[in-house]
């Protein structure tokens, strides 16, 4: 992907699950000379919450979220998240002098459809575990019980999705990409993007290969 002046930042998502190895990751490919991957945005979950806010807040939530969805419902609310997503990530790009961001936020798994109607051109990067190992590390490093019941309702429909959907890139394996990237399977978007070429830390493997994909972005 090639930046665009008139479409903003160069953005690239980084999916997973938590502890599923994204901060590793994240770090390795911000070694890349014109990539920077900051800790955990969050942007896209606060944009696509925008007018919702604490039922403590002294102003009053429903007058807040009344008062926002029908300013915002008169105008495109989707360029105008867009628009502000675009000059948050462009300043970051313009301080840290590099040209691609990698947004390396696990939880977008709750947003998904929001960041195609947002970042439509944007590649994806799915990264996946054994879910047994994620329950593991969940508990070693953070305490979480492994039959705790989460606090927050959680759409399955959701999680179906960032496992069923076709990302740019499937790192199936942290530890293949670290020890043998040229080697790591990728997946393409469509069966139109085949034969294309993986850039990877290790550098450049694929070529005919239909599990390959260009990432025109680097």
């Amino acid at each position: 992907m090639s930046q665009d002046a008139n479409r903003g930042a160069t953005v690239c998502f980084l999916l997973g699950l938590p502890r599923s190895g994204t901060t590793l990751l994240a770090h390795l490919l911000q070694q890349h000379p014109e990539i920077t991957a900051p800790p955990e945005p969050w942007l896209m979950l606060a944009l696509e919450a925008f007018g919702r806010v604490d039922h403590r807040h002294p102003a009053g939530t429903s007058l807040i979220e009344t008062a926002t969805s029908e300013f915002l419902g008169r105008i495109d609310r989707a360029a105008v998240s867009r628009a502000f997503a675009d000059a948050a990530y462009g300043a970051y790009l313009s301080s840290a002098g590099k040209r691609i961001i990698v947004d390396k936020t696990p939880r977008y798994w709750m947003v998904l459809d929001y960041l195609d109607l947002l970042y439509p051109e944007a590649p994806h990067i799915l990264l996946m575990r054994n879910p047994y190992a994620i329950a593991a590390s969940l508990k070693s490093t953070w305490g979480v019980p492994l039959q705790a019941k989460s606090s927050r309702s959680v759409s399955l429909s959701s999680l179906a999705d960032l496992m069923l959907r076709l990302p740019d890139v499937i790192a199936s394996s942290l530890a293949d990409l670290v020890s043998r990237p040229a080697q790591t399977r990728c997946a393409p978007r469509s069966p139109a993007d085949d034969g294309g070429a993986v850039r990877t830390p290790g550098g450049v493997s694929g070529g005919g290969n239909p599990a390959s994909h260009r990432w025109p972005w680097l």
